[in-house]
């Protein structure tokens, strides 16, 4: 993607043209061409780069030199500097940010970070807030050049992770006047592969060891612009830059007319040549200091435009250029973290291209070899970046998190991996009642790649759940009691491991995929939250033990397929939903449920005399719906044929009992209140009965019995169990407020 990598310096070049508007009155144009030249501690030039360390190049330079005077020439060493077109870059954007919009921008995209813009102001257009957004595609793209994109969404990302990460410079005073242009600077004489490790000039970085998508030892291919080999210990020149691996060869291919890069077919695969052009062979060490402390890829440049009083005072000034005095901004983006001015630059050496001298990477940065292995290394720089984005930890648990050996942090454990079985790393978080805060677990949960467990109930954590796909171990996933928001995650659709999944409590909303309820789950807990859709119909193929779909917006009548689930289901909640319909005899075929619970919904007619197969049942609960009729002898003689502990038919329209339910009123096993039974208390008015029992009824009266009663008795419990002691009523009691 030629021309993509050097977003990261329009738009700096950018934010300090607006800023120093702001502060001084004067627009004038800057040098990006200066900035892919010389500023190569860090950044990469056409290979991307980040937006703090270009604002740090500035300020030890003491300015930045005008256009005029250090002019764009399209260059920076091999690849060539481009200003960026809807073409080059089409393969980093979903295709709905490439049509030319016009009005607010409100089409798909993701939050992978890997393009810059500006935001250069804001405001709203009926009744929808919006960023105006500065790009680097030229006049013909968007309105003019720029995009206005939605603001103030429900996510902390912003529309297209325009929050993520952004920056912006801060300038006192106006600025000195200019002494004329200062000489040309040539190529930096190194190539930073990371901010560690960098490469002799006329070489090429190549990865040596990549983990989790990231590089953590690199190799110098002695070629320039070579291409690096996938089996990451080859590389191949420009003029034949695709690796054939197997052969031992570099092979040419060419530039279709529509820009995609393809191979030759057919006989004429390969360019005849009297010698084959063999892959460099490179020596690539394992180097300890090669390893990379950001997460996000180098191209990540996405600023805000923001003014802010200034916070420390440049006043040194380079030899022959106009300088810009700016300071980073702390505490609201970029890489600041405090209240206190940065300690002013040093004057930059007076060298003959006028680019300071790469800085020295920090020595108190931990190394890869103070660590168990590399994977535990990987795990400590996750966790210290999530560390970070921790706003309260009312335990002192992140207190912990400190030290070379991971597996000791509070909250974290250790095991190895099946395909390491040698190398322990981080197999387990248990955040259970921590109490943290954090606006997501983005970047966090989902760059561990060996975890097996990951339970946070009751903490402050928002956000939608990331994509945790890449976590091929996992098998079961608590995040319930927090503040999560969005679809259902339906990426764990593709988890074939998960056995335990638990939303309650928090703020999903929409509809469940139905192939949820096909995934070898144990335990399935989804109530608390804003789900609205009918049962699907196969809800029976679904093997969970322990399924809680209560306080949702559940609709529909309950499939007659959970017959289907008679081998595996023990407890369900329906609890307080929306659920209409007649109650389906194949209910009482759960052989081996101890919890029935559809109270409070709109369910009607009898009570199917199958019911009374229900010998396990410990709880069974159709209590604020609409039935009607006889409560059957067969269901309340279960109190003593089976476990039955509990029957709650309150606020319902029964107007009979049989025979053993009034035992079962005087234990109170039965609970029959706001019926409509002549001869007991608490029943419904006359009047209100009347208008119910007159109205239309279209539940049959089934006395299908599926079971030999006399055969299928059970032995009584030893003790009858109260609802706080089961798994799916436990999973109703919210913990105390946060």
């Amino acid at each position: 993607m030629n021309g993509t990598g050097s977003c990261w310096a329009f738009s700096t070049i950018a934010a300090v043209e607006g800023v120093n508007k702001i502060v001084t009155g004067d627009l004038m144009t800057l040098s990006e061409q200066e900035l892919v030249d010389c500023d190569s501690a860090y950044n990469q030039g056409c290979n991307g780069g980040l937006m703090d360390y270009a604002f740090e190049f500035i300020i030890g330079n003491g300015g930045v030199d005008t256009e005029d005077d250090y002019p764009y020439n399209a260059r920076d060493g091999t690849f060539g500097l481009i200003r960026n077109t809807k073409t080059t870059i089409r393969s980093a954007f979903d295709n709905n940010f490439h049509v030319s919009t016009i009005g607010v921008f409100t089409g798909r995209c993701g939050t992978e970070l890997d393009h810059g813009v500006v935001v250069v102001g804001y405001g709203t257009e009926n009744g929808k807030d919006y960023w105006i957004v500065r790009n680097s595609w030229g006049s013909d793209w968007g309105e003019a050049g720029y995009i206005r994109m939605e603001r103030n969404l429900n996510t902390s990302t912003g529309k297209c992770g325009i929050a993520m990460e952004p920056s912006y410079p801060t300038k006192k005073g106006q600025n000195p006047p200019n002494p004329g242009p200062s000489p040309p600077s040539p190529v930096s004489p190194s190539i930073m592969c990371d901010k560690y490790f960098s490469c002799p000039s006329s070489t090429t970085c190549c990865c040596v060891y990549e983990y989790g998508r990231h590089c953590f030892a690199w190799g110098c291919c002695p070629v320039e612009g070579a291409t690096c080999c996938a089996d990451h210990h080859s590389c191949c020149p420009p003029d034949y830059p695709v690796c054939n691996v197997q052969a031992g060869t570099c092979q040419l291919f060419y530039n279709k007319p529509n820009d995609f890069y393809d191979w030759y077919c057919g006989p004429a695969a390969y360019i005849q040549i009297s010698n084959w052009q063999k892959p460099h062979i490179t020596v690539m060490p394992y180097l300890d200091v090669s390893w990379i402390q950001k997460s996000l890829l180098l191209l990540l440049c996405i600023i805000f435009l923001l003014i802010s009083p200034s916070l420390g005072d440049r006043t040194q000034l380079k030899r022959q250029r106009k300088a810009i005095e700016i300071s980073i901004g702390v505490g609201v983006g970029g890489s600041g973290s405090g209240s206190e001015s940065p300690t002013a630059s040093p004057s930059p050496t007076d060298d003959s291209c006028g680019c300071s001298a790469p800085a020295s990477p920090p020595s108190s940065e931990p190394q890869p070899s103070d660590f168990p292995n590399l994977k535990q290394y990987y795990a400590y720089l996750v966790i210290q970046r999530f560390k970070q984005s921790i706003t309260c930890d009312p335990n002192g648990v992140i207190q912990t998190w400190v030290g070379y050996r991971p597996c000791t942090y509070q909250g974290f454990y250790c095991a190895a991996p099946p395909d390491s079985p040698d190398t322990p790393t981080i197999a387990s978080v248990d955040f259970n009642g921590f109490r943290l805060c954090a606006p997501t677990v983005a970047g966090f949960v989902d760059q561990l790649p060996d975890l097996a467990l990951f339970h946070a109930n009751s903490n402050n954590f928002s956000g939608p759940i990331p994509d945790l796909t890449g976590l091929p171990y996992l098998y079961e996933l608590d995040v319930s009691n927090n503040i999560h928001s969005g679809p259902f995650p339906a990426d764990v659709l593709a988890f074939s491991n998960l056995i335990f999944l638990d939303l309650r409590y928090n703020l999903f909303a929409g509809s469940v995929p139905a192939s949820v309820f096909a995934l070898d789950l144990d335990v399935l807990f989804l109530n608390n939250n804003n789900f609205f859709q009918p049962l699907p119909a196969d809800l029976g193929s679904s093997p969970v033990a322990y399924l809680t779909l209560a306080n949702n917006g559940f609709t529909g009548p309950i499939p007659r397929s959970i017959c289907n689930a008679s081998k595996t289901l023990v407890e369900v909640l329906f609890l307080n939903n929306r659920l209409s319909g007649c109650l389906p005899y194949e209910i009482g075929l759960l052989s081996i449920a101890t919890v029935f619970d559809a109270g409070f919904n709109q369910l009607t007619g009898p009570i199917p005399w199958s019911f009374g197969c229900l010998l396990k049942v410990e709880q069974l609960n159709l209590a604020g719906n609409l039935l009607y009729g006889e409560v059957p002898d067969v269901v309340c003689r279960l109190a003593k044929d089976g476990n039955l502990a509990n029957l709650s038919l309150s606020g319902n329209y029964f107007t009979l009992l049989g025979l053993s339910c009034w035992d079962l009123v005087k234990s109170q096993v039965l609970d029959v209140r706001q019926n409509c039974i002549l001869g007991l208390p608490e029943q419904r008015p006359p009047s209100e009965c009347s208008k119910f029992l007159f109205r239309p009824k279209h539940c049959p009266v089934s006395h299908y019995i599926p079971c030999s009663l006399s055969n299928c008795s059970v032995k009584p419990a030893a003790s009858k169990s109260t609802s706080s002691e089961y798994m799916t009523y436990k999973a109703l009691h919210q913990p105390p407020p946060n």
